[in-house]
């Protein structure tokens, strides 16, 4: 494979020398000739050698990369047989973007699991002079047991359909997943970091971020809008289902409310395309103010900690509201995990030889899209569309999708739950999400989603790579 650092402009120079290499090589006609052909060769070859060797060594980082992110997913996977992790392995390194990669795997009799990847590398200038092709060649290994050692999103929806029944259950299977969790932060150890980002429509996170040099919001203002005035209005009725439930009225009547409105952390998207970026690189996030339903009561996102107590204690005091909006969970769930800014955790919470984990958990379709500009506002608003929900739910999904892939490249492992869905769109949809079948859990029930919470706990073991 040849690496896509080397330009077009460089390709095409290296077309002529080569050509004029061989030219010359052929040209009998004096001793200047022979000597600049001599002097021209060396040159050549020393250049051609050092573009060969900066290629190979690109090409096996990247491999290196793929070998240690599908050990250290294989060893907690769960499998223990030499055909299950090697089953195992085979769908990470597609799902993380290498269909290409060749790969075995091995399970030692110390119970250790041995990755290894390899692809053959086209030597660029070599190759003109007869050369072979290289093979490049990673391997990674892990042992399969022990504790947990790793920085995890948990990214679970608590929109409107969250409430009730549901929302008191994914309180008791969250504690359970922790308790097994916190059993690799004992004695004062920091094995786990844990991040918390609850999602509905919009991430809202802490306003005391104000004033960072990530961070554009939309100015204060006094706001007036009008609602429905259900009292003075004839024969109202709700119309739709679900989170696209709205109030129709034979007559209408409309009220207007005013309101000062500040910045209470809740975070659009950014324009452009960097709405599929992680990192702040310049181009600063976005908080709002007006024009969209978010405020002080949705949930908080808590940066990446290994005070696992807190966290649960965040979780117990989750209220249900808003729209589904996966993709805002995802983007922030992977900004906590990435080590530049908005968060500094990232970095300094980074465990030596850890892996990143997101668990994402939703129990409904996409019902809101990025969608919506305001003069004064350089974001993208997450609207919903209760005319054309299908429209906001494929636009929805498909970015969902680039996402996950996006965060699986980046050797991020996903695992995804599906609470209480019977539509078989969003179940594809997060099967496909997660880095493997078997990091999907379909919790059809409350004590599904307890066992599958607990499953992940148990299965996730201490690990770091040997080599």
């Amino acid at each position: 494979m040849q690496n896509d650092f080397i330009g077009n402009g460089m390709e095409n120079s290296l077309k002529v020398m080569r050509g004029k290499l061989f030219e010359f090589s052929s040209d009998t006609t004096g001793n200047v000739a022979i000597f600049f052909a001599a002097t021209i060769s060396l040159l050549l070859i020393g250049i051609g050698a050092a573009v060969d060797y900066s290629g190979m060594v690109s090409e096996r980082a990247k491999l290196q990369d793929i070998a240690d992110s599908a050990a250290l997913a294989a060893v907690t996977s769960g499998y223990k047989t030499e055909k299950e992790l090697a089953n195992f392995v085979s769908e990470f390194v597609v799902g993380a973007g290498y269909p290409d990669a060749q790969h075995a795997t091995k399970l030692t009799s110390e119970n250790t699991v041995i990755v290894t990847t390899k692809e053959n590398y086209a030597m660029f200038f070599s190759g003109a002079l007869g050369h072979n092709d290289k093979t490049v060649t990673a391997t990674a290994e892990a042992p399969l047991a022990g504790k947990v050692r790793a920085n995890l999103a948990l990214v679970l929806d608590t929109t409107g359909s969250m409430s009730g029944n549901r929302i008191e259950t994914l309180k008791s299977a969250s504690t359970l997943l922790l308790e097994e969790l916190e059993k690799s932060n004992k004695n004062g150890e920091e094995n786990v970091n844990i991040s918390l980002v609850p999602f509905a429509d919009y991430v809202r996170i802490s306003e005391s971020n104000e004033g960072e040099n990530w961070l554009q919001l939309q100015k204060e203002q006094e706001f007036s809008w009008f609602v429905l005035d259900e009292e003075n209005s004839t024969n109202c009725r709700q119309v739709s289902e679900g989170e696209n439930t709205n109030t129709e009225c034979d007559e209408p009547v409309y009220k207007e409310e005013t309101a000062y409105l500040e910045w209470e952390g809740c975070m659009a998207s950014r324009a452009n395309g960097f709405h599929t970026t992680p990192e702040f690189d310049t181009r600063r996030l976005q908080g709002f103010v007006a024009h969209a339903d978010c405020n002080g009561e949705y949930n908080l996102l808590e940066p990446l900690s290994s005070d696992l107590q807190a966290i649960n204690t965040s979780i117990q005091s989750f209220n249900a509201r808003g729209k589904t909006y996966i993709p805002a969970g995802l983007i922030w769930g992977w900004r906590t995990l990435d080590e530049s800014p908005p968060f500094s955790e990232s970095a300094n919470a980074r465990l030596a030889s850890a892996q990143k984990i997101m668990i994402v958990m939703t129990d409904g379709s996409n019902t809101a899209h990025l969608e919506g500009t305001k003069p004064d506002f350089e974001g993208i608003y997450h609207w919903s569309d209760s005319n054309n929900p299908d429209v906001a739910r494929k636009n929805a999904d498909a970015l969902t999708s680039e996402l996950c892939s996006s965060i699986k490249q980046d050797g991020i492992r996903i695992i995804t739950v599906a609470f209480e869905i019977d539509d078989m769109g969003t179940k594809n949809l997060l099967n496909n999400c997660a880095s493997s079948s078997s990091d999907y859990y379909d919790a059809s029930n409350p004590d599904k989603l307890k066992a599958a919470f607990k499953n992940i706990g148990d299965s996730l073991n201490m690990v770091r790579l040997m080599r």
